[in-house]
């Protein structure tokens, strides 16, 4: 009896002990990270928008005013990726090791999504571009800007299956353009016909490159949608629509000719050169939206007689109705 209340006494001094040790024993601090996503440009809190600890499954959502809040943290060194649908993503680095709470302000970049690209020219009705049946090749006025192409047939060079012939134009090997039967090739701007009436052939000066949105070729024959004229292939321009703000474009172009490599064909010691200057105004006045673009080509010809003064002017005009339909022209 004496023993057994030895090894309770025991046991009830290690229980108090241990109490004891447990209550002196420092509680293991935790910290907080917490702050507010905005829109960089306007300062807007971003409702939605994601907040995660890079390498873990922690995270939060912002709320209406663009707050976060991530409580219980170790301290420790954290990486957090903050991302929102049509913004840039950014990470950040957070250090929780000497303080307890950090309050972040945190603004993201506003970036474009590229989604698929809705062509007409495939079947002459509004269709994302990997559905489309027939082969379609897009050539966009980001991807003509970095050619810096002089006039609109250097730029097609970019598309595949295409290659020129002086003024003539091929597709996959087609004639583009023959002198006594006309273009195999129907030549499209905003879906409208332009090859010329008289030889049935393309100018392409008439057109800015600074007004052209994206080219839509269509390569092989599309007599059943287009008619006899498109034998070998659709070239579809389509046009800048006129912006909502006031939108001033500028580009110049300018260059020389070489001295032939033949002395024969030298006929003047004067230096040959050639310029182009291409204006381009857009805005909108209530419904109605206009964009207007001038050039001017000159050049003193590479051979006797070959000099030439151009201007050309093209307008897009674009009203919204009522009912939210619109008229072009």
């Amino acid at each position: 009896m004496r023993a057994l209340f030895k090894v309770e006494k025991r046991r009830l001094f290690l229980a108090i002990l241990t109490l004891v040790f447990t209550q002196h024993l420092p509680a293991q601090s935790t910290g907080e990270i917490s702050g507010r996503v905005a829109n960089r440009e306007t300062g807007e809190g971003l409702a939605g928008a994601h907040v995660q600890i890079v390498g873990t499954f922690a995270g939060d959502v912002c709320d209406r005013n663009g707050r976060f809040t991530l409580s219980g943290l170790k301290p420790a060194v954290y990486r957090l990726k903050i991302s929102f649908m049509g913004f840039a993503a950014k990470e950040i680095r957070v250090d929780l090791r000497t303080v307890r709470k950090v309050n972040e302000k945190i603004f993201l970049q506003a970036a474009p999504i590229l989604l698929d690209q809705v062509i007409v020219t495939g079947s002459r009705q509004p269709e994302d571009l990997s559905a489309a049946v027939a082969s379609v090749s897009v050539l966009n006025a980001r991807e003509m800007e970095a050619r810096n192409s002089f006039r609109l047939d250097d730029a097609l060079l970019a598309v595949p299956g295409i290659n020129l012939a002086g003024d003539n134009i091929n597709i996959r090997g087609g004639s583009g353009y023959n002198r006594l039967g006309g273009s195999r090739i129907l030549v499209l701007l905003d879906d409208v016909p332009v090859l010329t009436s008289d030889l049935g052939n393309m100018n392409w000066n008439v057109v800015p490159v600074t007004a052209v949105d994206h080219v839509e070729v269509l390569k092989g024959a599309a007599s059943s949608l287009y008619g006899s004229g498109a034998l070998s292939g659709v070239i579809n321009i389509i046009t800048k629509n006129p912006n909502s703000h006031p939108d001033f474009q500028f580009r110049q172009n300018a260059g020389i000719f070489d001295r032939p490599s033949v002395p024969r064909w030298k006929w003047t010691d004067r230096t040959l050169y050639f310029h182009r200057t291409d204006f381009g105004y857009s805005d909108r006045f209530g419904p109605l939206g206009v964009r207007f673009d001038l050039a001017h080509q000159f050049s003193t010809g590479d051979r006797e007689m070959g000099r030439f003064n151009r201007w050309f002017l093209t307008g897009k005009s674009k009203l919204v109705l009522p009912d939210r339909s619109n008229l072009t022209l």
